[in-house]
């Protein structure tokens, strides 16, 4: 049968070639008249179909595989964009693409050719420009081409380039300056910040036994910044006992828009017994803000038995406070583990000068030491700070335990305090105040009080003291006396505030102390001690003179009547004048004084402006019994440099400051 069906098929196939079949073909050559093979069949072409000017009837030329009388010339079409000022992509988001068209628009009267389009050697490669046919394009009047330009942003930064055409069109309407030459730009921008943050800049695992793994805390690296400003992550550096610590990096370069977030897992895995691990990253971004660009975070553990006491918050900061102001902070000692510690005492550290001080509660209730604590007990300790110093301090406050392991728990108190500038000036002037009655003819100057009465000007905190030098040089010739031990409270001196020469010596008769300028605040006691309690002062030193003062007052037949009004001699009544004026002469002679007794008083204290001008002035009054006795009057407190009044010392009587002592 195969030997048979040859001849048939050859047969067959002579019958396809050119001549032989009208219309079945395999191919163009099978065709005859211009005729093309399509689908077997020989197909005559349409007219008006043409790929070239020869497939076109005479007189007409192919013009986009079509047929038409002739082609325009330059010059009859007008081009224009839209949009006329180029593409501006904004902040796209990151890996997304985004497109954006340009429409090439012929207005006419004939038609264009877009000849060429490309983007510029400068454009960025995160644009890529898409044609809608092939080169050279025809664009008829009255019709647009759209080119397509697709930006994915892929580094977080602006972005820019040019979109380059050419036309044949010898006209320009919006966008175009040269018909044979555009440029379109293309942008891309961010507006806003961007912010490096780096969360936590510190933090402490505590304590993981060798071979243990804590609990994972994250460290977050993120962009603060506003709007929709990019911020680039460039490197995120470990460092340290890297070794120590289980932590992944995230791939980098990292982009990060505003609100965005890295993360960073970070466990501390100890394989050694320290006192302290350490592990840091340093992270360097693109910031915008001064600083920023660089930032690091450090994290810590330990690996060592710890003590199961610790203190709650680790530190107390108080806060700046003027000199001689207060303030109170709390934390707790706390029993962090499940066996009961003894807490031995509580120590604090070294100070000068003294300014804290603690209280231990329990319950509300003052507790002592030793203390037990069981486990999860805790001690709340009440710490004051009085600022004394007038700068930075610090110190300790050391739980002492029967812990035989790890270090003692240790809290740390600071704190910072000035001294102000003076605002107001501090004059104090004490004197006694008893004078003899006119009725006295033996006292020299009735006018001026003999008793000697010393000043006391005291902090109440420290007991540091102002008072009368030793030597009176420097408080008598008008040059106040430099009252040093009080030197950090401002400027206090001593002086005279009045003296008179009797019989040839200088007598101090009023006491003062003068206070102002910058200095501590602190509250001061005004006190007086009553030195000699003298009331008189005699006529003459010489004895005979004495006694016939007192001979003055005795009464007839030489015997004392009880008068005693003249001579000023305080003696007991005597049988005998004669022999009790010789016993009183002859000691008011050695004494230099005639009477003698009790004495009142006064301490003025007046308070001053800077300028000089009374702020406020009170006067003070108390008796003085005898020598050696002392009394204080009233305290004055200065806060912030400005003095105000305290309380006044009971038995103390207030008069007009003008008044005389009752």
């Amino acid at each position: 049968m195969r030997h048979l069906a040859l001849p048939l098929f050859v047969l067959l196939l002579g019958a396809g070639c050119p001549g032989q079949l009208d219309t079945g073909c395999v191919s163009d050559a099978d065709c005859s008249g211009g005729a093309t093979c399509l689908d077997g069949e020989c197909v005559q072409p349409d007219p008006a179909d043409c790929v070239i000017d020869t497939d076109c009837p005479g007189g007409q030329v192919c013009n986009m595989g079509a047929c038409i009388t002739s082609l325009p010339t330059d010059g009859e079409g007008t081009v224009s964009l839209d949009p006329a000022d180029g593409l501006d992509f904004g902040a796209p988001a990151l890996g997304v693409g985004l497109d954006a068209t340009v429409a090439v628009h012929n207005a006419g009267p004939g038609p264009i050719t877009l000849t060429a389009a490309a983007l510029s050697s400068t454009t960025s490669d995160e644009f890529v420009l898409t044609l809608p046919g092939t080169l050279p394009m025809a664009i008829p009047a009255g019709e647009s081409r759209s080119l397509i330009v697709t930006y994915t942003l892929a580094d977080g930064e602006a972005d820019q380039g040019t979109l380059e055409f050419a036309t044949d069109a010898t006209a320009c309407g919006a966008g175009c300056t040269n018909p044979a030459a555009i440029e379109v730009p293309l942008t891309s921008d961010f507006s806003g910040t961007r912010v490096l943050d780096v969360t936590p800049s510190t933090y402490d695992f505590g304590y993981a036994a060798p071979g243990s793994t804590s609990a994972p805390t994250t460290l977050f690296i993120s962009n603060t910044g506003t709007l929709d400003k990019i911020l680039t992550v460039e490197n995120i550096t470990p460092a340290g006992d890297t070794d120590q610590f289980e932590y992944a990096v995230p791939d980098l370069p990292l982009f990060l828009a505003p609100g965005e977030s890295a993360t960073v897992p970070v466990s501390y895995a100890p394989t050694a017994v320290a006192a302290t691990h350490t592990l840091t990253f340093a992270v360097g971004a693109n910031s915008d803000t001064p600083g920023s660009t660089s930032l690091g975070a450090v994290f810590t553990g330990r690996s060592e038995a710890t003590n199961a006491l610790a203190w709650t918050p680790p530190s107390l900061t108080f806060p700046e406070l003027n000199v001689g102001q207060g303030a109170q902070l709390s934390a707790q000692l706390v029993n962090t583990g499940t066996v009961a510690v003894t807490v031995q005492d509580l120590v604090l550290g070294a100070q000068s000068p003294v300014e804290y001080s603690f209280t231990a509660l329990s319950g509300g209730v003052q507790v002592s030491f030793p203390r037990l604590l069981l486990g999860g007990d805790a001690l709340d300790v009440i710490v004051d700070y009085s600022a004394l110093s007038g700068q930075a301090s610090q110190t300790t406050l050391t739980a002492l335990n029967d812990q035989a392991s790890g270090v003692t728990p240790t809290l740390t108190l600071q704190g910072e305090s000035y001294a102000p500038v003076g605002g107001t000036v501090l004059d104090v002037v004490v004197a006694p105040q008893d004078t003899l009655p006119p009725s006295c003819l033996c006292a020299a100057s009735l006018d001026i009080p003999a008793a000697n009465v010393d000043i006391q000007y005291k902090n109440t905190a420290t007991g540091q003291s102002c008072t009368k030098p030793p030597s009176l040089y420097c408080g008598t010739n008008g040059v106040p006396c430099d009252c040093a031990a009080l030197d950090a409270y401002g400027d206090v001196s001593w002086y005279a505030e009045r003296f008179e020469n009797v019989r040839g010596d200088d007598w101090v008769v009023n006491e003062a102390v003068h206070h102002e300028g910058a200095g501590q605040d602190g509250t001061f006691e005004i006190s007086a001690t009553l030195l000699d309690d003298c009331i008189a002062i005699p006529g003459s030193t010489d004895y005979s003179t004495n006694q016939a003062c007192c001979l003055v007052d005795c009464g007839e037949f030489g015997y004392d009547d009880g008068a005693g009004t003249q001579s000023c001699y305080n003696f007991p009544p005597s049988p005998i004048c004669s022999t009790t004026c010789q016993y009183l002469a002859s000691g008011a002679t050695s004494q230099d004084c005639l009477q003698r007794g009790p004495n009142r008083v006064k301490a003025l204290v007046t308070i001053k402006n800077a300028d000089g001008s009374v702020e406020e002035q009170r006067a003070f009054c108390r008796t003085l019994q005898q020598s050696g006795d002392s009394s204080a009057f009233v305290s004055v407190t200065r806060a912030s440099g400005v003095f105000s009044f305290g309380a006044v010392t009971p038995g103390v009587t207030e008069i007009d400051p003008a008044g005389a002592c009752p």
